[in-house]
């Protein structure tokens, strides 16, 4: 685990993001790149590269379960650390994100020590 990792956020709504942020900070990270949806959170982690992406369920544009498939079809990103985020712990959502290649799921609310744990567990 390094804490030079640098972090993909994907999430439409800015709060949600700030908080993961403020949340990452505290566990120590201090790269973040962030999207807003799906489809800018791909561009985004196809030109800045993260290590590893938090990315929220249901948004507009393109779904994070669509941007999950997409990155474990693509070859040059295949094997990125991908953490689904939900409000809910809905078991349809989460076996469909199981059955696409989710490294993690996460529930809202969420601390500062599960969120460290998920990347120094998934980050080399």
């Amino acid at each position: 685990m390094r804490l030079n990792t640098k972090i993909g956020i994907v999430d439409d709504a800015r709060v949600a993001r700030m908080l993961l942020i403020k949340i990452l900070k505290e566990a120590g990270y201090s790269d973040f790149v962030e999207a807003d949806n799906g489809a800018t959170g791909w561009e985004m982690i196809k030109s800045q590269k993260p290590d590893i992406v938090f990315c929220d369920c249901n948004m507009p544009v393109m779904k994070g379960l669509e941007l999950l498939q997409k990155i474990r079809a693509d070859g040059s990103t295949k094997s990125l650390p991908f953490v689904m985020v939900s409000a809910e712990r809905m078991e349809a959502d989460l076996e469909r994100a199981r059955e696409n290649g989710v490294t993690e799921y996460v529930v809202k609310p969420f601390g500062a020590q599960a969120i460290h744990d998920i990347i120094h567990k998934h980050v080399k």
